[in-house]
């Protein structure tokens, strides 16, 4: 049996559109770093629930990938804040996006079946829902005893929360996102993600994670993968390999779009990852102190991952 996916592309159209730079109000701040990068970044020494970050999530057997990604991924950016408040739920962000992804027909709603979303529907729903917590979720941890109406069916409709319960005051605030734009290959783009990556946010991203060098993960570097993209996760760390000089090369490169230097240094640089299947996938990591979930993956990967995504959020002080 495969270990569970969920991720829909977002339709082309929406992709075409996304130019909303100005819905992350941080987005100046986060590409100023561009001209000063450090060889590596640590975000994922907050990643374990001690250093008050999310710990390490598992989606079960349900298709709640996207929701598990962006509520890891914001709640460690809270804990490198120092700011760390618990969990968002990764379920109600999951359930939030389905209820959007409804339609009307003969003035009825579709009905909901765990068959997964796109990242473009999670932060619709960050947006109009807010974000609970998983604490105060009876739906959290994903299961199908709490999820379908029918346990032993993976197609039955899902128990839907009410919308009081997804509006309840939270501790969070959702203050904007956008995806990264343009080529995956281009300069531009990478020192993009660097520079998200080095303001202690984490990129949410979509891979191909049904073939087997994915699911079968225990360790090593992971370059392109087969497939379809189908799962989402998260990219948490760089590290570069090579010199200071080299690095001082390529973060140039990268600024002036020397495209040429950039492929030739770009082997050095390894990306830290995140999944959401739990301890029992995928490789240790020292940093992180975690025991499994983690793996490492070179620019092929990089690449190759879709629906490249940073979000704001804040906690709230009373």
């Amino acid at each position: 049996m495969l270990y569970p996916r969920g991720h829909i592309p977002d339709h082309p159209e929406v992709v075409k559109r996304r130019t909303g730079l100005h819905l992350h109000p941080k987005f100046a701040s986060i590409m100023a770093r561009a001209s000063s990068l450090p060889m590596a970044t640590t975000n994922r020494a907050k990643l374990s629930t001690a250093a008050g970050g999310p710990g390490m999530l598992n989606q079960g057997s349900t298709g709640s990938c996207e929701g598990h990604a962006h509520a890891s991924g914001a709640t460690l950016f809270l804990a490198n804040q120092g700011k760390s408040v618990g969990l968002i739920s990764p379920v109600a962000l999951y359930l939030g996006a389905l209820m959007i992804d409804r339609t009307v027909s003969g003035g009825a709603l579709s009905v909901v079946t765990d068959a997964g979303t796109m990242p473009s529907s999670i932060v619709s729903a960050w947006q109009t829902f807010g974000s609970r917590l998983a604490t105060s979720d009876p739906q959290y941890p994903a299961d199908p005893s709490t999820l379908y109406v029918t346990p032993s069916d993976p197609n039955s409709p899902l128990v839907l929360p009410s919308l009081e319960a997804l509006y309840a005051d939270s501790p969070y605030r959702f203050g904007g996102a956008y995806f990264l734009t343009g080529a995956s290959t281009s300069p531009a783009y990478l020192l993009a993600a660097l520079s998200v990556l080095a303001s202690g946010r984490t990129l949410t991203d979509a891979i191909p994670a049904s073939g087997t060098a994915f699911q079968n993960y225990s360790g090593g570097v992971l370059g392109a993968l087969d497939g379809p993209t189908d799962h989402a996760n998260q990219i948490h760390d760089y590290g570069f390999s090579g010199t200071a000089a080299q690095w001082a090369s390529f973060t140039t490169a990268l600024q002036q779009g020397d495209t040429a230097t950039v492929n030739s240094l770009s082997s050095m640089l390894l990306f830290f990852c995140c999944n959401s299947w739990g301890l029992a996938w995928g490789a240790p990591d020292a940093v992180s102190g975690m025991t499994g979930g983690m793996y490492q993956a070179n620019i092929d990967y990089f690449q190759q991952a879709q629906d490249v995504l940073v979000l704001d959020i804040s906690a709230v002080t009373s």
